[in-house]
């Protein structure tokens, strides 16, 4: 009878291990997809963009992988907007590093901060309203008058439209002391 409950320690033992080796192939082989779609967006600006994603993992204790997959997400972005490899680089850069100050600040996930992020900048207003940032079209108009345009909302191209959002909302974040906030609570 002990030897059977050896046994099954064993199996149970076996199984788990299997598991877990099964858990990490996958999570092994999400990563390498990850970097794949990494270098196909920022092509020869990869090298760049790879050096702030090791470095943001290493200092704020995530995966370099959950880095790299936010910063291709808002590359790809850029990219279809028509901005350079390079541009979309330093873009997502920055993109990413202000979704994880709002995660942080904010007490939500990154990737759900990262997904209020896109959405905010294609024009998703509301995503943003419970957090005390204001993208709607009037906000955009005050905007466009703040940084010496002569455009509103019903005249300024989409690119226009999402780097006005862009300004609002990183002035906001700034407002609300949210800016290097991942960094300040990854120390404590």
């Amino acid at each position: 009878a002990n030897i059977a409950k050896v046994g099954a320690g064993f199996a149970g033992f076996g199984t788990g291990l299997i598991g877990g080796l099964l858990v990490a192939a996958n999570q092994a082989g999400d990563a390498a997809e990850v970097f794949t779609r990494f270098d196909a967006v920022f092509k020869g600006a990869a090298d760049g963009v790879r050096k702030f994603t090791t470095e943001t993992a290493e200092s704020l204790g995530r995966t370099e992988s959950e880095i790299a997959s936010a910063a291709t997400s808002f590359g790809a972005f850029f990219i279809g907007l028509g901005r350079t490899e390079k541009e979309s680089g330093e873009l997502s850069k920055t993109l990413t590093s202000l979704s994880l100050d709002f995660a942080s600040f904010n007490n939500v996930t990154d990737a759900d901060a990262q997904s209020r992020f896109l959405s905010a900048l294609s024009g998703s207003s509301e995503v943003f309203d419970k957090y005390g940032i204001n993208i709607k079209a009037a906000a955009l108009d005050q905007e466009f008058l703040r940084q010496g345009l002569d455009k509103n909302t019903a005249t300024a191209s989409e690119t226009e439209k999402v780097f006005a959002r862009l300004a609002i909302i990183t002035r906001s974040l700034g407002k609300q002391g949210a800016i290097g906030d991942a960094a300040k609570t990854s120390e404590s």
